[in-house]
């Protein structure tokens, strides 16, 4: 064993492969990209005060991914969020950090199928069929996907693809709120919308838009897993994660929240996506182009991404029903991962996990409340909370920086319980709205829209 000058053991580098800039492109593959869609609507719900507010999100969640890089350094061997809970925490870590992973793969899979939905309602012509019928398409596109290509090894061109898609689409969105601007804005009945612009709003209404702006840094559970095929990772981690994370804030997330909340203000109470608000006007022919490519290039990125984030938690369900009940012995569980399940075996587990995730996208096609409730139960946790926690069990912090760390938990803990309570109210209330107008059924397979084109 090597040990430095003061007795202390050294711990060797893991070999990675991935040089800075590679290992920056998978962390932005890694967040909740497609949430910037629903930053305008945070921002109605933040005012401007929200700008700070996203600002502030994206620099906490760029250093605890940086303290995560020094959890990971002090444990080489470890590529699991899970084990680090472990390690740090014993069995009661490992059972949270395996929670709240698995509920935020979920979640985002569930979000993602409520937002191809909506994206693919708000186009011209196909925007006839219901949202919650496009849900339930993506949901049938992820399980066939899923049982011809159960790994994700086998699919390695998606996450690119999606990150190319993400990016195009995003200022392709910038190009038109520009455009929007640049027009009369006030051409439109100004009784019917209202522009106006607020600075502050109140807490409650800010701990929403907080669990919104939370959700768009989300990705840290799947971070050991890139820190461990990075190159020179201990002295390129910091520039990756920099780049990353202030690279999404500064060129992607701070323009589109801002611009789009200029431009529509409180109209934005009514659309949380920026793409509805668009879709809603007409301005042309070039106008209506600049919206189909925009939602296409969104919908393919938001099924491919599906596919990216689904497959870890299909994968463990996998593991738990077929393979962990039988690993009695100590050689059997060690090779667990590399049992191959009969292709019956997993299509059963795998139409059985995604059915399930889409019924619950068509019963609950609430977005904003669904990215709430999932950001205050898990993905606060992934972000802010075990980070600190992990750092300050396993690299043994001076007093400066537990005061640091203190604060930043005091913080997420605020923001987690003040989310989920004002999330799972709105969810209620727009369910019990749902019930009166018939359920959440009520619109499933009306077609009556398309019969008047």
């Amino acid at each position: 064993m090597l040990t430095n000058s003061v007795g202390e053991e050294l711990v060797p580098e893991p070999k990675g492969h991935n040089g800075w800039i590679a290992t920056a492109a998978l962390i932005i593959s890694a967040m909740a990209g497609a949430g910037v869609l629903v930053l305008p609507h945070a921002m109605y719900q933040s005012g401007w005060v929200g700008i700070v507010l996203l600002g502030f999100c994206g620099v906490i969640s760029c250093f605890t991914s940086q303290l995560l890089g020094e959890v990971m350094h002090v444990s080489p061997g470890l590529h699991d969020y899970a084990d680090l809970g472990f390690k740090a925490l014993g069995k009661p870590g490992k059972i949270m950090a395996t929670f709240t992973q698995y509920v935020t793969l979920g979640g985002i899979t569930v979000v993602f199928m409520i937002l191809f939905g909506e994206l693919m309602n708000a186009v011209p012509i196909v925007g006839c069929v219901p949202a919650t019928m496009y849900a339930m398409l993506a949901g049938v596109f992820l399980m066939v996907f899923s049982i011809v290509m159960p790994a994700l090894t086998e699919a390695k061109w998606m996450t690119p693809f999606a990150l190319i898609t993400t990016f195009s689409a995003v200022f392709v969105s910038i190009g038109v709120a520009l455009h929007y601007l640049m027009s009369d804005r006030y051409t439109m009945d100004a009784k019917q919308f209202d522009f106006s612009h607020q600075y502050f709003t109140p807490p409650l209404s800010l701990a929403q838009a907080f669990s919104v702006f939370a959700f768009g840094f989300g990705g840290h559970s799947l971070l050991p897993n890139i820190y461990a095929e990075a190159k020179n990772a201990k002295t390129q981690w910091w520039k990756s994660t920099n780049v990353a994370y202030n690279g999404v804030l500064i060129l992607l997330y701070l323009p589109i929240a801002g611009i789009c909340y200029y431009v529509y203000g409180d109209y934005l109470q009514s659309a949380p996506l920026i793409v509805l608000v668009l879709a809603n006007e007409n301005f042309g022919s070039v106008y209506v182009v600049f919206v189909v490519v925009i939602v296409i290039s969104l919908c393919i990125h938001l099924l491919t991404v599906l596919v990216i984030v689904s497959n870890p938690l299909l994968t463990k369900l996998e593991r738990i029903i077929f393979v962990d009940r039988f690993a009695y012995s100590s050689l059997l569980e060690e090779y667990a991962d590399e049992i191959k399940l009969p292709p019956i075996k997993r299509s059963l587990v795998r139409v059985g996990a995604i059915t399930t995730l889409t019924v619950i996208a068509i019963i609950l096609p609430y977005l904003v409340d669904i990215i709430g409730i999932v950001t205050s139960i898990s993905v606060i946790c992934d972000v802010y909370i075990f980070p600190c926690i992990y750092y300050f069990k396993l690299c043994r912090p001076g007093v400066p920086m537990k005061i640091l760390l203190f604060l930043i938990l005091l913080f997420a803990i605020v923001g987690s319980g003040t989310g989920l309570y004002v999330n799972v109210n709105s969810l209620i209330s727009n369910i019990e709205q749902s019930a009166k107008n018939g359920g959440p059924f009520a619109r499933f397979a009306d077609f009556s829209e398309c019969t008047k084109l």
